[in-house]
């Protein structure tokens, strides 16, 4: 078994958001499917998706830890860009982000609009193994390999995520399966019972008409927030 531990002393912690809480002390684990894309479409998750040139697309299956609700999507990736779709209140959603543009489109296919953010580049968090990853920059984190494993065809490397809390003892956070082809998680599960999960993953090429915007759709300015 192969472990991590954190070379540097421990930095203070910080909540991004009550959806994504393990982030607060473990931001490798910002994948596209916990915090990012299919789960809040938030913008700084369009980051996450860099898979050194492998295009592919997937479904995405996120459930909540009290098994009763299900949110499903579908996932591009590709070297032009990153495109999630998902529903919110059961209207679709697409979040698109052109890696040359380096912007970001929230689109809503049923009033044919969208606004935009530009100068947002896209990076890919350090995986537990890799120089940068708070496994080796936080000696809070705790992060074992517990070995490798096969989902649906395809290698993964199983970790086991634990924060060091009060007096030295461990808390178990989550637990991931890391495809070494796509750089990411395609399998995730948190202490909450939340999981999200990767599943019919095809690579190939992506239509490049996915990471634009279609042309007769119109751009909607946030109103600024009042003073």
């Amino acid at each position: 078994l192969g472990s991590h531990q954190g070379d540097n002393p421990p930095g203070p912690l910080s909540i991004k958001s009550r959806t994504c809480k393990v982030d607060k002390i473990i931001p490798m684990l910002r994948t596209l499917m916990i915090c990012g894309i299919l789960a809040n479409l938030t913008v700084p998750m369009a980051q996450a998706a860099e898979t050194d040139g492998i295009a592919f697309s997937a479904e995405v299956i996120r459930t909540r830890g009290d098994k009763r609700t299900q949110t499903r999507g579908k996932l591009h990736v590709s070297p032009e860009g990153i495109r999630g779709e998902t529903t919110r209140n059961g209207t679709p959603v697409i979040m698109i982000h052109n890696t040359a543009r380096k912007t970001v489109w929230m689109v809503q296919p049923a009033k044919k609009s969208y606004t935009e953010r530009t100068g947002v580049e896209q990076k890919r968090p350090a995986l537990p193994d890799e120089t940068g990853s708070p496994c080796r920059m936080d000696k809070n984190v705790l992060c074992r390999q517990v070995g490798t494993e096969q989902i649906e065809g395809r290698r993964v490397v199983h970790w086991e995520i634990a924060q060091r809390g009060p007096d030295n003892r461990e808390i178990p956070q989550a637990h991931l399966w890391v495809d070494p082809r796509l750089k990411m998680a395609i399998r995730e599960r948190y202490a909450d019972g939340m999981q999200v999960e990767l599943t019919s993953i095809q690579e190939g090429p992506q239509p490049a008409e996915l990471f634009v915007v279609p042309v007769d759709f119109q751009k909607i300015t946030p109103e600024a927030p009042q003073p």
